[in-house]
């Protein structure tokens, strides 16, 4: 459920800025929302599901001129909360931009690589394994809705924690456990990597974490 919600806003954030009427794709992007909704709660296939969400978002009248992209990183629930965010995305958008937003998703992956570093430090083989085994099987899981939508998207795809982790190394250890600074500034190479022409730093008021981030980004 999780994954499809994170691929739902990709659709959401990769079209509303070229669609000809916004309103109709915000229409669109409660009523797949809705549907993965129902599909949860009813165990339907959520594969079959976002099948039909990706055809209805492709047939989304567009402009065909490119927008700058700009990477949005920061605190999970800031970032991801309307309220809390004032709405940012939208204002973005409608300044001309094209908005890329980490999944929800990812933070699950991070703390399975922490729990794993954990266990390895300590000497708990078991737990070690059972980490390393629970994080191949997500992937394994996300890989399947992901091969669903990756013509349609350009963000379809992530690095993987570890990933992330070794280009946040340049700047700041993964000893730190300030896990919002390491991948608030991984995530932030990567989206420059892949192309973004600026970052967003999403973070409550005089918060910590954010604000190491924000003194890393300069």
């Amino acid at each position: 459920g999780i994954v499809a919600a994170d691929i739902l806003d990709k659709f959401f954030r990769e079209t509303r800025p070229y669609a000809k009427n916004k309103k109709e794709v915000e229409a669109l992007y409660q009523k797949s929302l809705t549907k993965i909704e129902e599909a949860v709660e009813k165990k339907e296939d959520l594969l079959e599901k976002l099948v039909e969400i990706r055809n209805a978002f492709l047939k989304v009248v567009r402009d065909s001129e490119p927008k700058p992209a700009v990477g949005v990183v920061g605190e999970i629930y800031v970032r991801n909360n309307r309220f809390a965010n004032e709405n940012l995305y939208r204002v973005l958008e409608d300044m001309g931009l094209e908005v890329w937003l980490p999944p929800i998703g990812e933070w699950i992956y991070f703390i399975n690589y922490t729990s794993k570093e954990w266990a390895k430090k300590l000497g708990l083989i078991k737990v070690f394994l059972r980490y390393v085994l629970e994080s191949k099987y997500l992937r394994w899981e996300e890989e399947k809705f992901v091969k669903l939508v990756k013509e349609a998207l350009k963000t379809a795809e992530e690095m993987e924690a570890e990933e992330l982790m070794k280009l946040a190394e340049k700047y700041i250890t993964p000893e730190y456990e300030g896990g919002e600074v390491l991948l608030s500034t991984g995530k932030a190479l990567e989206f420059l990597k892949k192309g973004c022409s600026g970052i967003v730093n999403v973070i409550p008021f005089a918060c910590m974490p954010g604000n190491v981030v924000m003194a890393l980004l300069k």
